[in-house]
This record gives structure tokens, C-alpha cells and sequence, in this order.
């Protein structure tokens, strides 16, 4: 859907910081993955419940539908999130 594709790259364009840009990186850092993903699919999620299209209930609260992505997220086991 074209709406979830937009959101998800205003929630990844959103997380590029003013020294990234200084930097000439139009992209966020990698280091910065766990975040970025999980803001994509917190918005995302927010697009699919405004159109009928999730599956479970979409959390009202900002923080409890970020901890719940995290809950669920891979996260590997020598990494340093």
C-alpha cells in the first residue's frame, strides 16, 4: 500500500539528524537500526489500524505499541542494542 510505504519512509527520514546531514549522509545510522526499525513499524501499524488492515488491536499509547514491537523484534545475541 502506498500510504504504508510513505509513512515508513517519513519514520526513516525522520530519524536522519542534523549531524548526519553536516555529515552528508542523507540516511540515519546503522547504529541506529533497532530504533529506526521500530519507529517503521510502530507508524506502519498506525496506517494498517486507520485502514482496517491489522490483524490485532493497535495500542493507543505511543510507548506501549513501541515496547510491544520490541518484545517481538530478533535481536541477536552478541549484539549491543
Amino acid at each position: 500500500n502506498t500510504d504504508m510505504f510513505l509513512e515508513a519512509a517519513e519514520a526513516v527520514s525522520s530519524m536522519v539528524t542534523e549531524a548526519d546531514l553536516a555529515s552528508g549522509t542523507i540516511y540515519p545510522q546503522w547504529s541506529e537500526i533497532h530504533n529506526i526499525s521500530v519507529e517503521i513499524a510502530a507508524r506502519v501499524a498506525r496506517i494498517a489500524s486507520k485502514h482496517g488492515w491489522a490483524r490485532t488491536a493497535v495500542p493507543p499509547e505511543e510507548d506501549r505499541l513501541k515496547r510491544d514491537i520490541r518484545n517481538y523484534m530478533y535481536v541477536p545475541i552478541n549484539a549491543n542494542l
